[in-house]
């Protein structure tokens, strides 16, 4: 066990949706998503399916997250950040207790297969309000000095009990990008 100190700060209760980041890269120019398509555009306002505006933005590399988050005035949250956002001092192994539920997050075991709305698990909300934080998507935290690069939290493609436990933390790639690892911001 280490202890850490944490100043306080004000993370958002939804991970990033795919409508926020495109306003982000209408402003920007930044490059979109792999898997968002251009034509899409010859017949809707969005590069995207209108039904998943509300979900996760996927496919963004810590870069891409580091990117927004300057544009969006905030910052991704620390590992320390992130885990207090999950479960405060309770100690718990997941946001809401010490049993994994699959009907409180969008991991394997619920059998949906792709994101969902981040405002779908209601009963899978952190102490502190948070959605999302053991399921849907995984996340990408600030980089660790020390260690390098991690994402946290379970996906729709992971096994909750495991991947669920907000203690875990992934290392990874800053280039990765995948259809189930997104992120959250901090408010400067």
């Amino acid at each position: 066990n280490r202890t850490v100190s944490v100043k306080p700060f004000k993370i958002a209760v939804y991970a990033v949706t795919n409508e926020e980041y495109y306003e982000f890269v209408k402003e920007t120019r930044h490059r979109w998503p792999g898997h968002w398509a251009s034509q899409m555009l010859k017949w809707s306002n969005r590069p995207f399916p209108e039904k998943y505006r509300f979900h996760p933005v996927t496919n963004v590399s810590y870069f891409d997250t580091a990117a927004f988050c300057s544009w969006r005035g905030a910052r991704l949250p620390s590992n320390e950040e992130w885990e207090i956002a999950a479960v405060g001092d309770s100690g718990h192994m997941y946001p809401w207790g010490n049993e994994f539920k699959p009907s409180a997050c969008n991991v394997s075991e619920s059998g949906l297969g792709r994101t969902s709305r981040v405002d779908s698990y209601e009963s899978g909300r952190s102490p502190f309000g948070c959605f999302d934080m053991a399921g849907n998507v995984q996340e990408w935290v600030a980089q660790d000095d020390e260690k390098g690069y991690y994402a946290r939290g379970g996906s729709f493609k992971h096994k909750g009990a495991l991947y669920g436990l907000t203690q875990l933390c992934i290392p990874a790639d800053p280039e990765y990008t995948s259809a189930y690892l997104g992120f959250r911001y901090v408010k400067k």
